[in-house]
């Protein structure tokens, strides 16, 4: 069994150094790499350079071995001293015009010389026996077509951790991406998905969507009959976006992709990808209540009822400034007038406060779904990753269903 690895990479040296440093530190050095540059304007050259491949334009290949032991874990590709790994790899180096990941992982397949086809995406860190557990895993399902789950490396940042957590728990969109528990039928995503060549040849390879082109190929490979699995021994790493405003374009583009593979494949489009439309629309409707109720609870607060007796103690007590002395005769009479005043806002506001109280009631009402949701994220968050990132994980899971949701009615309502 013949193993290319194959990385298409867009403006990404720094991360594709830490993915080739974790290839070369496998227990199974029998594979070859081939590093696809996207029409980037951050060249990975010299980082290819480092590990034995030859940088020019074409398809030159550099030849080499790697043997490393160690933890299974992701952790770039450490030696047992910490120090990093750098040894050669078997490995192509492709540079071409700008296409898109799909294209250029055809281009990578074209220039490979395995009999199976393993795509990583080029954030990704593999830990040491991923290549081990993937022979292992064809050997074991006979399968043609298989995908591997994703995870947080122990030494990622905590907004790292957080996407992580966002992208593949149970409670976000992670049933229906797959991996343990699954809400639909599994579909291998092409960060860590791996492919017969006759079976990627047989069905065309990648199409030139920029967005869902892994989903697209897997729904072509188990319609024409290839055997797909998950293997839950070859997982990976996955670093995704670092800050909110590039994670949320990630999956706005992705939920636009869902209604784009509804169009190529009619039926393919379950009830269970529109929960995140659906907790999208009615996360507007709490809102929007929420505020509404907030704006009827500060209008009853300032009623005329109970603004009117105010106006009319600040009037009166205008007659005390004037020092004449026939003010001082009135003033006592005006006292009078206050008290009686006073005790009328009393008796406004007491009959206003029950309408203030069932606004607020009202708005807190709306938003105790949304609470609850954010609590249930805290605390499963809490339990796997620490206090900080499942504060964290709060807004990012929001943020991955709110994303998604939007990307999704955006492409249904103008499609």
């Amino acid at each position: 069994m013949n193993l290319s690895l194959i990385i298409p990479v867009y403006n990404r040296p720094d991360e594709l150094r830490e993915l080739l440093q974790s290839l070369s530190a496998q227990t199974d050095p029998d594979f070859e790499v081939v590093v696809v540059e996207d029409g980037s304007t951050r060249s990975s050259a010299d980082v290819v350079a480092l590990f034995g491949g030859a940088v020019a334009k074409g398809n030159l290949s550099a030849e080499g071995g790697a043997e490393a032991d160690g933890t299974q874990d992701c952790n770039g590709g450490k030696a047992a001293d910490g120090k990093m790994a750098e040894a050669p790899l078997q490995l192509k180096y492709i540079v071409k015009p700008n296409s898109g990941p799909g294209l250029s992982r055809n281009e990578g397949a074209a220039a490979a010389a395995g009999d199976w086809l393993v795509f990583l995406d080029s954030d990704c860190i593999v830990p040491p026996g991923y290549v081990a557990a993937v022979k292992a895993g064809i050997a074991r399902t006979g399968c043609e077509v298989f995908g591997g789950p994703d995870r947080a490396g122990e030494d990622f940042s905590p907004m790292q951790k957080a996407v992580s957590y966002s992208m593949t728990s149970f409670f976000t969109t992670g049933g229906i991406r797959g991996g343990g528990e699954k809400m639909e039928k599994f579909h291998p995503r092409s960060f860590n998905m791996g492919i017969s060549r006759k079976a990627f040849e047989a069905v065309g390879g990648f199409s030139g969507m920029r967005y869902g082109e892994d989903i697209d190929l897997s729904i072509r490979l188990i319609q024409s009959g290839y055997k797909t699995v998950l293997l839950k021994d070859a997982w990976v790493c996955h670093k995704r976006r670092t800050d909110m405003r590039a994670f949320f374009r990630q999956v706005y583009h992705s939920g636009k992709a869902r209604i784009a593979l509804e169009k190529r494949h009619p039926h393919s489009l379950k009830a269970v990808h529109t929960l995140p439309a659906l907790f999208t629309f009615g996360s507007f409707i709490l809102l929007a209540g929420a505020l509404t109720c907030l704006l009827f609870a500060f209008a009853a607060w300032l009623s005329p009822d109970a603004a009117a007796p105010l106006t009319s103690t600040a009037a009166d007590s205008s007659l005390v400034s004037t020092g004449s002395s026939a003010a001082v005769a009135s003033t006592i009479d005006s006292a009078a007038s206050t008290i009686d005043s006073a005790a009328s806002t009393i008796d406004s506001a007491a009959s206003a406060t029950p309408s203030v109280v069932s606004w607020l009631t009202a708005s807190a009402a709306c938003l105790c779904p949304l609470l609850l949701y954010a609590l249930l994220i805290f605390f499963d968050s809490l339990f796997r990753n620490g206090l900080r990132v499942a504060l964290l994980s709060v807004g990012t899971s929001f943020i991955q269903l709110w994303g998604y949701g939007c990307g999704f009615l955006r492409a249904l309502l103008f499609k």
